[in-house]
């Protein structure tokens, strides 16, 4: 180890002006320090020095010029004076001499701001290490900050990290910050696994504020969140940069919602998926690498086996084996774009599956070499590596792309368009974790969208891997768009940096392994990484490696992730006597006796659809997650969900306040027992029970039933819930969104199809919603409370869509629920002006001048949607 502590620094910009952007220290050794404030919440430094230059990388967004400090004046104190400045309402002292950085706000703990400053004693909510706040290593830097609280009694959870291992809170652990391919993890220890997100948040136990912590390099590091201890330095954590000089942010806010909005406006908001990749995702490697039968031959089975089992799918992941990247298997696939024709037609999409490593074996490998496609070694030739290439564990020769050569990117681009001609709707850049394992590899670096950069070779720890994850996201990107302009290109990546969200809608928790334990773990790590801007995410169904699942952990894990932003069944089990897997599938009718229960799992999911996609938007514009921690958001001044059992449980939120989902997770578990959380504002909200006709009062621990038929899923009173058919739908008989990129027609239910049956796909032109009012015993008539909820709907599909918003408000008068409904400018609806609307099982209330109709066990009542001007 090599560390040595920065010192000296004094501080070289006039103090003189009014509102200065920025301060700049230096020190005798050549080090530059720099502060800005972004905005009012927002901080920006920088410290580069001798052999530490400024990070290289496309992950920030923010084009706005800096706001500046409020009032900034010099002191005396320490080696080289005291600078105090404010922000917004945020207070900074920075002690020159070694750069240390502490952050005050007047907030009274746990909410709400008072008026007078001079009155409060301020609140430190983030202070590094005095005398110690910077220290170079040979080629990185590493930044010490104290840690809240006292030895084995933190105050604050850390939060975050894109996709880290079980439990939820980071605390006392340590990360790397790289991307490997963490075939088969374990959901609890391994470290690292697919993503690079160095994005800590600090949330106060009990609420009051939240702090996010962004260091914008590619290069590989590690998160130190308290693990270490050295006692003469008290509790502390660390962020350990591998290479390269430090470009920083801090965030601060009140929620933790508030420091993920803003962090979204720096780095950019998710992006919102099309409609379709929000069903049933199929996907197995046992379908695609198939060679007896053929491949193709088991895939165009499928559409027909959902049909008979009447099991709604909205697309499939075209696994590993049709190709060896770009190069068709004719054997497996003997008539490719057919295949495309046929899914189109029943209303799925496909996404192949492709990989930016090249096998020496590979056709083409020949000619990329020759052009200088690959990454380099030190001396510049070939920085060859042993690299996956059949079965788990199995490796061979082989080289990466280097996406920052223009031969690289033009290979790429090449390849993704012919897969599109052929009928591909979606990209699956998969095994993209550019597994370079010497930061000399060097890259050609012929990047016009980073001028500041400048040309030539670039070491890898420099520039980072993940850099070209990035760019392979963004060249997968840009073949679609240019391939249909008028569509949103979707593309599902395994790994991902920070900028890779940009252009990559989706992704999941890689190849998870079959077990209860992963089923637990997976949980927390969906929750981090929804705090983290990942919002379309979710898990391989059933597991993807090792045994097939049991009855009752496909059944659980199946009725839990119905939940998710995505919901994808996948698997790989090849066996000693059938290592394409054909014979060993997560597949929904994989055990009979439980058929039943995962049909109406899927087939709810199919009905909340314009709910989650409402919920993307929100994600979107927002930056709200879909699934959060049950303490999220307007739960965070609740004590309990700070407990031990709440945060190493397995409940969360599907909208934040609205569907609390408690998941079954262990073998044999019939009941549950689940925490419902309270607000500050409202703290006897109530909850009902979806399975059953019970309503409690929060806050409080209740006991619940949870027989292999359900888990517990309750909605919060209050809550606003848009319904949809429970099957595929398209958004109209005429749109893009009905037809797939080979031109082809999803045959609609009114329409007989090729084999002259009817079409499994329906328009989306019904709109329920469920209403959670206050119970009937709850709401005399002197303690009338209006609720509304406001969603957004589009065409599902357009690169530009025109939203239409509609909002229904409702409250309980005379024992009566009065509903009222309105709907702006913009999509025209299929479901046109009429809502239905349903109360709570064995509500007898009736809603005011509604007709009534029963359908499906259930009453719903006919409500008028009013447009709005």
């Amino acid at each position: 180890m090599r560390e040595k502590i920065l010192s000296g620094f004094t501080l070289q910009s006039s103090l003189s002006l009014t509102n200065p952007t920025s301060i700049r220290c230096t020190n005798p050794q050549g080090w530059v320090y720099t502060l800005a404030a972004l905005s009012p919440s927002m901080l920006k430094l920088t410290l580069t020095g001798p052999d530490h230059p400024h990070p290289v990388h496309d992950n920030v967004r923010w084009s706005a010029p800096p706001v500046g400090f409020q009032s900034v004046r010099q002191e005396e104190g320490g080696d080289a004076g005291i600078v105090r400045l404010s922000m917004g309402e945020v207070d900074l002292t920075l002690d020159v001499a070694d750069l240390t950085l502490k952050a005050e706000v007047p907030w009274m703990m746990p909410g709400s701001l008072v008026g007078a400053k001079d009155k409060l004693s301020p609140t430190t909510v983030y202070s590094d290490l005095p005398h110690r706040t910077f220290s170079s290593t040979p080629h990185g830097i590493t930044h010490y900050s104290l840690l809240p609280g006292l030895p084995g009694a933190s105050s604050a959870l850390h939060l975050g990290m894109g996709e880290k291992a079980a439990p939820l809170d980071l605390t006392n652990r340590r990360f790397e910050v790289a991307g490997k391919d963490a075939a088969n993890y374990d959901a609890w220890r391994t470290d690292p696994l697919y993503k690079h997100t160095p994005w800590l948040v600090t949330l106060r136990k009990g609420g009051g504020y939240a702090v996010g912590v962004y260091n914008a390099s590619n290069s590989d590091g590690v998160w130190n969140v308290g693990c270490e201890v050295d006692d003469p330095w008290g509790r502390y954590k660390f962020y350990a940069q591998d290479v390269g000089g430090l470009e920083e942010y801090l965030v601060f806010g009140r929620t933790g919602q508030e420091v993920l909005t803003d962090w979204a406006r720096l780095v950019g908001f998710p992006m919102l998926p099309p409609r379709h990749w929000l069903g049933y995702l199929a996907s197995s490697m046992g379908y695609a690498e198939s060679d007896s039968p053929p491949a193709q031959q088991l895939l165009e089975d499928f559409p027909r086996k959902c049909r008979e089992e009447d099991i709604p799918c909205s697309a499939m992941h075209l696994s590993s084996g049709y190709t060896q990247v770009f190069t068709l298997n004719t054997h497996r696939y003997p008539s490719f774009p057919r295949l495309f024709e046929i899914y189109h037609a029943a209303g799925l999409r496909i996404a192949p599956n492709i990989k930016p490593f090249v096998l020496r074996t590979h056709p083409s490998f020949p000619e990329l070499l020759r052009g200088g496609a690959f990454v380099k070694d030190e001396q510049g030739g070939l920085a060859e590596t042993r690299i996956w290439s059949a079965l788990p564990g199995e490796n061979a020769g082989g080289a990466w792309l280097d996406m920052t050569s223009r031969e690289g990117r033009d290979w790429w681009y090449s390849g993704v368009k012919g897969l599109i001609a052929a009928g591909a709707d979606a990209m699956w850049n998969d095994n993209d974790e550019f597994s370079l394992h010497d930061d000399a590899y060097q890259c050609t670096w012929s990047l016009p969208s980073l001028p500041s950069a400048g040309t030539g070779p670039k070491e890898v720890g420099l520039v980072g891997r993940m850099t070209h994850t990035q760019l392979l996201g963004q060249t997968s990107y840009e073949a679609l768009l240019d391939a249909d302009g008028r569509r949103r290109p979707f593309i599902v990546t395994r790994s991902a940096n920070v900028g890779t969200l940009q252009w990559c809608a989706g992704t999941w928790s890689g190849d998870n392994w079959t077990s209860w334990e992963t089923l637990r773990g997976n949980v927390a790590m969906c929750l981090n990484a929804g705090m983290s801007l990942m919002h379309s995410y979710g898990h391989d169904v059933g597991g993807f490696g090792g045994p097939l699942p049991t009855i009752e952990l496909f059944t659980r894990w199946v009725q839990s992730c119905v939940y998710n932003p995505r919901f994808c069944i996948h698997s790989f089990k090849p066996t000693l006597t059938n290592k394409a897997g054909t014979s060993t599938i997560n597949e929904p009718w994989m055990h009979p006796s439980v058929t039943h229960l995962v049909r109406a799992s899927i087939k709810r999911r199919y009905e909340l659809l314009p709910y989650l996609y409402a919920l993307h938007w929100e994600s979107h514009e927002l930056a709200r997650p879909l699934n959060t921690w049950l303490g999220w958001g307007e739960f965070e001044s609740d004590e309990e969900v700070y407990s031990r059992k709440v945060l190493e449980g397995h409940d969360f939120w599907l909208g934040t306040g609205r569907l609390l989902v408690a998941s079954v997770c262990y073998e044999s578990q019939i009941e549950r027992e689940v925490y419902l959380p309270r607000t500050e504002e409202e703290p006897k909200r109530g909850y009902y029970l979806l399975s059953a006709p019970y309503s409690y009062h929060s806050p409080g621990w209740v006991t619940v039933p949870t027989p292999l038929e359900n888990i517990a899923v309750f909605a919060r009173v209050g809550s606003v819930i848009p319904l949809g058919k429970d099957k595929v739908t398209v958004t109209s008989r005429e749109g893009i969104d009905r037809v797939g990129r080979s031109g082809v027609k999803a045959v609609l239910d009114d329409e007989l199809g090729a084999d002259g049956l009817p079409g499994v796909v329906a328009v989306d032109d019904w709109r329920g919603v469920e209403l959670y009012p206050p119970p009937a015993s709850a709401s005399p008539v002197e303690e009338v409370k209006r609720y509304s909820w406001e969603w957004t709907e589009d065409d599902g599909e357009s690169l530009k869509p025109d939203p239409t918003r509609v909002k229904v408000e409702y409250w309980v008068e005379f024992g009566e629920v009065v509903v009222r409904a309105e709907r702006g400018k913009g999509w025209e609806v299929a479901w046109g002006s009429t809502l239905w609307v349903t109360l709570p099982r064995r509500d007898e209330r009736s809603v005011r001048g509604a007709r009534q109709k029963e359908e499906k066990g259930r009453v719903w009542w006919e409500v008028k949607v009013v447009r709005r001007v």
